[in-house]
């Protein structure tokens, strides 16, 4: 997924001017977040606008998706204006902790993608390491603007790896956060765990959990992640 553009069965995104590309996990967590049709949607670091189109493909909803870096949220934004969703969608050039401050309404949803290298060398390309590495957005800092921005009844979905997704845990909890679902990520079955997308509310519930696989032994696509990205990928 390493090229200038990605070519989804109803929209496009062009890549060149965003630091961090289009991504399986980012995909995932795309197809996976759950909202009300008419829902308000908040979107952390837009990056290309993936997940805000993912959203406004299969939703009704009013989406706010919030970029701090002013070259991807130009793209983010050319995007979505060359969408069929628009209208719906908003590109918000911030940081989520300067656009938190100043926000007069809550979300019935907030996704988010985040940073989360922190014991990694950083990389030379000072733009791909703000997006990849969690001094640009500390799991605190995400834990207390989502619990701010977050609607009562609200859903906040967000993608880490296994150790940062325990981390983060930890994080929310002091934050009044609670997980609802646990959605663990596995590229081959018996294999580690790829990525967890877990699904925060601000009332405690019994955790639900549920496991997805996306390639079986002969390195096809699982039926399960086939049916989850149909809607989106052109080759399913």
């Amino acid at each position: 997924m390493g090229n200038n553009f990605f070519q989804f069965k109803q929209f496009r995104i062009n890549q060149e001017g965003a630091a961090m590309k289009v991504s399986t996990e980012g995909c995932l967590l795309g197809a996976i977040a759950t909202c009300g049709h008419d829902a308000s949607v908040l979107d952390i670091g837009s990056g290309t606008g993936l997940l805000a189109l993912m959203i406004a493909q299969r939703t009704n909803a009013k989406i706010t998706s919030v970029e701090a870096d002013e070259e991807a949220a130009a793209q983010a934004l050319r995007n979505v204006e060359g969408s069929p969703w628009s209208e719906r969608v908003n590109i918000v050039n911030s940081t989520i902790q300067v656009f938190a401050e100043q926000a007069k309404e809550r979300f019935d949803m907030i996704v988010s993608n985040p940073p989360f290298y922190t014991n990694y060398l950083p990389s030379d390309d000072v733009r791909r390491k703000l997006a990849m590495h969690t001094y640009s957005l500390s799991m605190e800092d995400l834990a207390t603007v989502a619990g701010k921005l977050l609607m009562p009844e609200g859903r906040f979905f967000v993608i880490y790896p296994a150790y940062e997704a325990g981390l983060f845990a930890q994080t929310a909890k002091l934050k009044g956060l609670h997980p609802l679902e646990n959605h663990i990520i596995r590229n081959k079955e018996g294999g580690s765990i790829f990525r967890m997308i877990t699904c925060y509310g601000q009332t405690e519930a019994k955790t639900t959990q549920s496991e997805l696989v996306i390639r079986d032994d002969s390195n096809a696509y699982t039926a399960a992640f086939e049916k989850l990205l149909a809607p989106y990928y052109l080759n399913l």
